[in-house]
């Protein structure tokens, strides 16, 4: 269900480009998502408090993007590799960022 939320938040932005990606039938990025500057951004959701994200992180090492996002119900964070926004603004920090 967090999934379907974060979704329908990000097609309320009709300048994103948004996108499904997996890798080797076992990890998977929710969505990736391009902007209007042509960023590749990927954004893992995470519907509670365990944020450990596999997936992401061998994605970022993979493929190296300028930015990556979990959105999660923890509080805002940034880290050298990964942004964590809470899942009630995701739609709000895209319209910014």
């Amino acid at each position: 269900m967090a999934e379907q939320f974060v979704f329908q938040q990000l097609l309320l932005n009709e300048t994103l480009s948004i996108h499904y990606y997996q890798i080797n039938n076992r990890l998977e990025i929710d969505f990736v998502v391009q902007n209007e500057e042509d960023e590749i951004i990927p954004v893992e959701t995470k519907s509670g408090t365990n944020v450990e994200t596999k997936s992401l992180k061998t994605y970022c090492d993979t493929f190296q993007p300028s930015k990556a996002i979990r959105t999660s119900l923890t509080n805002y964070n940034k880290e050298n590799w990964l942004t964590n926004v809470p899942l009630y603004v995701i739609g709000e920090y895209f319209k910014v960022n």
